[in-house]
């Protein structure tokens, strides 16, 4: 494996730590030139990050070493949705203590997301990435823009093709999990092995056949991927539609897109008022088997003072992550022009909205699975105008055999 020294020539007086992780460039640009430094001035530690690895490597690399008895990483930075194998593995040390004093900032799902099955805080989430609803100020008046999906289906009857769903990919990955915790048929108290069952998730099927009203009235979502569906934004072929909140910083920034704007409550409300933002997030954590514990879980503290969450995001010479920071109260801190950039004018609206609605998708082992399954039941039903009940039952029997396969 590569691994790539981020640290600098400072006097050896204190340790070097050792990071395993799947590091974007964004990240580590930020741990290279802020970061680290600042800790090393702090402590006189220095940080070594193994560079190209994938989650799936960082895994089966702490597994193994702690299963020959060795010492492994210091700490490890991996997405959320991979947090279920290490607990699955008991391999991750209590945070519980470090993330206490900043917990009441943190959106509730994601204190959840990260705590084990005995209420213990085993990773720190760092930023988010959220999947927003945008839409073009010089095309839609505020005061019409639809605020619920069922407006929405109103809206696009009148305004033909000017709704986008967005990139194909993306919708069938991370918006169609928008629309199902909208209409009740995913959240907080549903077993998400009855996901397609219809007849103890009703939710399903209205969802499902919502969107088999809304299909003829939108602009389809383009086989290629997001990009050619933020384009459609930026030239103001679309009107409405939904993309990462990065996009939109890169389109109002390099595109010169200025009259794209986020939806004031930054999604649409479903039938019963749930309003759920889909998010991903980078966490932080320490393997029990770290050999400088309490070095490392100062170095993440460091990454967790709200100044420091706030320069990841961006300064106002360079965009780091790109991602919303994982505390509330550093988004009070970022300065003005990154504020215009991400158009976060309304900070305290950003934040009311975030921790009331931000939702994360499933980290269950199989949710490739029911990724696949989903697309499968939109281009039957919605693209081939397919029936919904019989899609369902057959979507419903194979999750069954996939859940008793991993339960072998």
């Amino acid at each position: 494996m590569l691994k790539l020294s981020l640290s600098l020539s400072w006097p050896a007086f204190g340790v070097t730590l050792t990071a395993y992780g799947d590091y974007g460039p964004g990240i580590k640009d930020f741990l290279e030139e802020i970061a680290l430094p600042q800790f090393k001035s702090r402590t006189g530690h220095d940080i070594q990050i193994a560079s190209g690895q994938t989650s799936v490597e960082v895994l089966e690399e702490i597994r193994g070493e702690v299963e020959r008895g060795g010492r492994t990483a210091d700490f490890i930075w991996v997405n959320l949705r991979d947090l279920g194998s290490y607990l699955r593995y008991d391999l991750l040390m209590d945070l519980t203590d470090l993330v206490e004093p900043f917990k009441d900032q943190l959106p509730p799902a994601y204190l959840k997301a990260v705590s084990n099955e005995d209420g213990r805080i085993v990773a720190v989430p760092h930023h988010l990435l959220a999947y927003l609803t945008v839409y073009n100020q010089e095309a839609i008046p505020r005061v019409s823009l639809p605020d619920t999906y069922l407006e929405l289906l109103s809206w696009s009857e009148v305004n033909e093709g000017r709704y986008a769903y967005g990139g194909e990919e993306e919708f069938l990955k991370v918006g169609l999990v928008g629309l199902f915790h909208a209409w009740g048929a995913l959240g907080q108290g549903r077993d998400i092995g009855k996901l397609f069952d219809r007849r103890v998730n009703p939710g399903i099927v209205d969802a499902f056949e919502y969107l088999s009203r809304l299909h003829p009235h939108s602009r389809k979502p383009p086989p290629s991927g997001p990009t050619e569906s933020d384009g459609w934004l930026a030239s103001g072929e679309v009107w409405l539609s939904s993309t990462w909140g990065g996009n939109l910083m890169k389109l109002r920034t390099f595109g010169n897109s200025d009259h794209l704007r986020l939806h004031p409550n930054l999604g649409l409300a479903g039938p019963d008022g749930n309003r759920s933002i889909i998010t991903e997030a980078w966490v932080l954590a320490v393997p029990k088997a770290s050999p400088h514990p309490e070095e490392a879980k100062a170095f993440i503290g460091l990454l967790m003072e709200p100044r420091m969450q706030a320069m990841a995001m961006a300064t106002e010479s360079k965009i780091y992550t790109g991602g919303f920071p994982a505390r509330a109260d550093a988004l009070d801190l970022i300065p003005d022009v990154v504020r215009e950039w991400f158009d976060l004018a309304d900070v305290e609206q950003f934040k009311r909205m975030a921790f009331k609605n931000f939702v994360i998708i499933p980290y269950v082992s199989y949710w490739g699975s029911i990724s696949r399954l989903m697309g499968e039941l939109y281009r039957s039903v919605v693209t081939e105008g397919g029936d919904v009940g019989r899609a369902l039952d057959l979507a419903q029997a194979d999750l069954e055999l996939i859940m008793r396969a991993v339960q072998r």
